[in-house]
């Protein structure tokens, strides 16, 4: 069964002390808001991330599109289900992963899914990456076996695409030719 990059405890727990700080805290009590808080720290996924010219033209070599940028997403639980997503970093030399943001996202359910796909469908070793295509606002997972292809499941994608599908086990070279088939977002520029 495929794993995730393993972040030691420590670092799991730095984690979740940083998460409470990016939520309300003084004077607002839970029972008194229909919001509910992420209370514990479910997957950390190492982050790749592709650029539109790697989309478009994807390297002879693919592992390089499967080495981690340095982030880390990170599924937040409440209850029991993703409803919030972290981003952290860990800056320059440092042991401690800095935590930049937190949301609540209906990615974080769609991550969950995925990953739960994953773990129904697929066998054998293999790592679990978060595979993000910002110009494409498209996040898939990433099975990066030990000796075998890198392959690659869908997450999330607008609306408007139609070329990949989510719950198929797709070859990276072919997750990248569909993609590349779509019109990349627009330019905030």
């Amino acid at each position: 069964m495929p794993t995730t990059d393993k972040l030691p405890d420590n670092i799991v727990a730095s984690i979740a002390g940083q998460v409470s700080a990016f939520l309300p805290t003084a004077g607002v009590s839970l029972e008194s808001t229909a919001v509910a808080f992420p209370q514990e720290v479910g997957e950390s996924l190492a982050v790749c991330t592709v650029s539109l010219a790697q989309v478009k033209k994807p390297p002879a070599d693919l592992n390089m599109l499967a080495k981690p940028s340095g982030y880390w997403h990170h599924q937040l639980r409440t209850n029991g289900v993703a409803t919030h997503t972290a981003l952290s970093m860990k800056p320059g030399f440092g042991p401690i992963h800095e935590v930049e943001q937190v949301f609540a996202t209906p990615l974080a359910g769609k991550i969950d899914a995925a990953i739960a796909w994953l773990d129904a469908n697929v066998a054998g070793r293999g790592t679990v990456r978060l595979f993000v295509a910002p110009a494409y606002l498209t996040h898939a997972l990433l099975l990066v076996r030990p000796d075998g292809p890198l392959e690659a499941v869908l997450a999330d994608q607008p609306a408007q695409y139609t070329k990949l599908q989510p719950e198929t086990l797709y070859p990276l070279a072919e997750f990248l030719k569909l993609l590349a088939k779509e019109a990349p977002a627009e330019s905030l520029g």
